[in-house]
């Protein structure tokens, strides 16, 4: 699941990623990410979390 330096991916592309990742991990703050992750930020009870794909 690396991400190359630079290389931006759609929504769609995105989605795909974390349907195929074997594991996820929710992230509730944005300091917490890193460049090379892949996430989807959802709204949940009012706050933004990030759904994160795993190796």
């Amino acid at each position: 699941m690396e991400n190359r330096k630079g290389k931006k991916y759609t929504m769609n592309e995105k989605l795909k990623i974390i349907d195929r990742s074997r594991y996820i991990k929710i992230i509730k703050n944005e300091k917490d990410l890193t460049e090379n992750d892949i996430y989807v930020p959802i709204k949940k009870n009012g706050k933004i979390v990030y759904i994160v794909a795993e190796k």
